[in-house]
């Protein structure tokens, strides 16, 4: 029993002395503390703090006075290494190391000479881009005149790395996906802070398309896909060609994913084959919004699709939208494309809105026809519209039209959820007979412009016009869809939404003429923000000789958000003698 009292008594013993030992050796290691301080121009202070060892390992717990030594030993190298990517190769370092009351102190001065700057580049290639033709020798030289680094710049190695990179994908983007940088070199002479820089380009061979390849389809036929290709077989390749099929995939609905691409080897370019791969998408969804617009008000919407519908690959996308001053029920079928590339669709609309006093009840049906090409897209339509009009303060009516209009859109932008540079236009040509009681005859003409212009490495001028005639008689007769009123977020800020119009009672409704135009600069202070200022004019009225412009301008905050451009505008309506704020998201068109 004593013996069984003295092992426990000796167990306690050693697990006492062993936390003592532990908590001596932790109080050890917190009492060595060490801090860095570096003195060096703004150019270079963020970036050794970001990486130099010596200040990354503070907080190690291997650091000690030995292992503190040796880091401060190898700083000064690394310095130099870190400040040549930024291109200066000669720094003055004046290093120190002190212990102090509060611990010991790492100091760095850090001098920069003069950054080394660019003083000749030298582009040379080799491949098939040397064959003769006026594209080869075209593109040859836009390569060289679009190179980043310029002579003069200061040299930097990020940059290096980045305009290889555009220099390779300048090559892959035309015909020559096999393109890599056979040869390159910086060869800088800090005692003269001066670097050239030699590339060599090795186009490979020129690539032409093949046959599809399709896989992953198990509802569909093959024929949806091949449907929507836009290559041709033994074309030149391109990858322009690849992304604009893989979208069109994409935007079908079909495909939850959709891949698009070819095999680059070298050794067989010719005929290579076009690789899909796809996931299809469930055949069934719903979806749920919710918004606001200064616009339109309040937003709450409901969404359901069936991509298989009746599994024969139609498309039923329908919709209930209720906001503040407008509520619908919409039903849209798409047809598979033909195989001539047409895109077929039925659509069906109950509407119900109250704006400026005018309360619309309206029942459509539209079959159309369109097809794309390239960035160009072209549709024909045909619609049957009831409208049920009532005016507050003044007598409405009921108005039918059986409608055929021809839309042709262009979209020419660098980026279409924030374009810079570039431009947008519609144009449409319609009319209708009188075919049908409450009804009327008319020809209706409309066009809308929005061009960008880059200014600088962020800010961006933007021009906007719209313009509308409706020839008739009289409105009467002709549903509000087909008149114009104007106002409002996307048109003359300063105004009420849809107020500029024609005055009928105490409301305002549309006419026969439109006239819209706009200029807006936005600066951007960083990637995503910026701000704006903007100058609107614009009316709608029922005859050319009562047309004047409404003025509106103001300020505005900009935000590219990740579901798009964002807007907010205090705009001041002239004709009104007040300010109105507007809010919207996304470029409308």
């Amino acid at each position: 029993m004593q013996q069984q009292k003295t092992s426990i008594f000796h167990i306690l013993i050693r697990a006492l002395a062993f936390l003592v030992l532990i908590t001596a050796g932790t109080v050890a290691f917190a009492a060595f503390s060490y801090r860095v301080e570096i003195d060096a121009p703004p150019v270079l202070r963020q970036l050794l703090s970001d990486y130099l060892r010596i200040v990354t390992l503070q907080n190690s717990a291997q650091m000690n006075l030995e292992q503190l030594r040796r880091e401060y030993r190898q700083a000064p190298e690394e310095i130099r290494g870190l400040a040549a990517t930024e291109g200066y190769f000669s720094p003055e370092i004046v290093p120190s190391l002190t212990e102090t009351s509060g611990g010991w102190v790492a100091h760095f001065v850090v001098r920069l000479s003069e950054p080394v700057r660019i003083a000749d580049v030298d582009i040379s290639f080799a491949g098939a881009i040397l064959d003769t033709s006026p594209e080869n020798d075209a593109l040859r030289r836009r390569l060289v005149n679009e190179w980043q680094l310029k002579q003069g710049e200061r040299f930097r190695q990020a940059d290096w790395e980045t305009a290889k990179r555009a220099l390779l994908q300048g090559l892959v983007i035309q015909r020559y996906p096999a393109a890599r940088l056979s040869d390159s070199e910086a060869r800088v002479e800090p005692a003269l802070s001066t670097a050239e820089l030699r590339l060599q380009v090795d186009s490979g061979p020129v690539f032409t398309f093949g046959k599809l390849s399709i896989s992953g389809l198990e509802r569909y036929s093959p024929s949806v896909v091949e449907r929507l290709n836009p290559i041709h077989e033994g074309e030149q390749y391109s990858l322009k060609k690849l992304l604009d099929f893989q979208q069109r995939l994409q935007d079908t609905g079909y495909f939850a994913s959709a891949v698009v691409a070819i095999d680059p080897d070298p050794a067989a370019p010719k005929e290579v084959p076009v690789k899909v791969v796809v996931t299809e998408a469930r055949s069934k969804k719903i979806a749920f919004g919710i918004g606001y617009s200064t616009d339109v008000g309040d937003r709450l919407s409901i969404e359901y699709q069936n991509v298989n519908l009746l599994a024969r690959g139609l498309r039923l996308k329908s919709a209930l939208r209720l906001e503040t001053r407008r509520q619908s029920l919409t039903g849209e079928i798409l047809f598979p494309r033909t195989a001539s590339g047409y895109d077929d669709r039925i659509s069906s609309t109950v509407e119900r809105q109250n704006v400026q006093g005018e309360t619309l009840r309206r029942y459509g049906v539209t079959g159309t026809r369109g097809r794309t090409r390239g960035n160009i897209e072209a549709a024909l339509s045909l619609t049957y519209q009831f409208e049920n009009q009532t005016v507050q303060g003044a007598q409405g009516d009921i108005r039918q039209a059986v409608a055929l209009n021809y839309s042709w859109t262009q979209r020419a932008l660098d980026n279409l959820l924030f374009p810079r540079a570039g431009y947008l236009i519609n144009l449409q040509l319609g009319g209708a007979p009188k075919l049908l009681p409450q009804s009327a005859s008319f020809i209706r003409g409309y066009g809308r412009g929005n061009y960008f212009f880059p200014v600088g490495k962020l800010d961006v001028l933007i021009l906007r016009a719209e313009a509308g005639l409706v020839a008739a008689k009289s409105r009467e007769n002709i549903p509000s869809d087909f008149l114009f009123r104007t106002g409002g977020d996307q048109s003359v800020r300063g105004y009420a939404f849809q107020s500029i119009g024609v005055k009928e009672g105490d409301a305002i409704v549309g006419g026969r003429v439109l006239g819209v135009a706009s200029i807006e600069y936005a600066h951007y202070f960083t990637e995503q923000w910026g701000a704006a200022v903007f100058y609107d004019v614009g009316n709608a009225t029922d005859d050319r000789k009562d047309f004047s412009l409404q003025q509106g301008y103001g300020v505005g905050a900009r935000w590219r958000s990740p579901v798009g451009p964002l807007n907010l505008d205090l705009g001041y309506g002239q004709a009104k003698g007040d300010f109105r704020i507007h809010f919207s998201v996304g470029l409308v068109f």
